[in-house]
């Protein structure tokens, strides 16, 4: 009865606290926005540079999606040895907050993502966990430079099909009634 009565004057006090919100971000200069702007989209893997990853019989694919302020990695890396057989693959995959620094640098903040070791073992991302990318984009090719070097290109996907309504039906043609 005693422990009842003490939680219940627990959770009144609790209710009583004030709230505590959370100061909101600034919001981004101008400079800022056409970073995060420019990178929109869905893009294709073309090719990783990195020191930390063999080169001999390294096949890689993989793709980035970025939408408004949130963006998706999904990284496959796999080796064919020498004798033909297949080495130990390597995968990252994860969704991100996206943002733009004061050095016009993208930061993926991690919201969930995992990726494997060297033992092929599945591991989580921290949550939060950041990383900071150098962006350059040149017509179609978006070129990611990470602080430690690494360097990831990628080609833009193009909307083939067009711009359509929840019908199907080409942006801007109007129905047979003509409403």
């Amino acid at each position: 009865m005693h422990f009842t009565a003490a939680a219940c004057v627990c959770l009144v006090a609790l209710s009583l606290a004030p709230v505590q919100e959370r100061p909101k971000p600034s919001a981004p200069t101008l400079a800022q926005s056409q970073v995060l702007d420019s990178v929109q989209g869905a893009w294709r893997l073309r090719k990783i540079e990195d020191k930390n990853l063999r080169t001999q019989g390294r096949q890689e694919t993989g793709y980035f999606v970025v939408s408004g302020s949130h963006a998706a990695i999904e990284i496959h890396i796999g080796y064919t040895l020498v004798n033909g057989t297949l080495g130990e693959p390597e995968f990252q995959s994860g969704i991100y907050a996206a943002s733009v620094d004061s050095e016009r640098k993208l930061v993926l903040g991690t919201l969930i993502g995992m990726r494997t070791d060297r033992a092929v073992k599945a591991i989580a991302e921290p949550v939060g966990q950041s990383r900071k990318f150098g962006v350059e984009v040149a017509g179609a090719m978006l070129t990611l430079r990470r602080d430690d070097g690494a360097v990831f290109q990628f080609d833009r996907l193009q909307d083939k099909s067009g711009k359509s309504d929840f019908y199907g039906r080409p942006v801007g043609e109007k129905p047979a009634d003509g409403k």
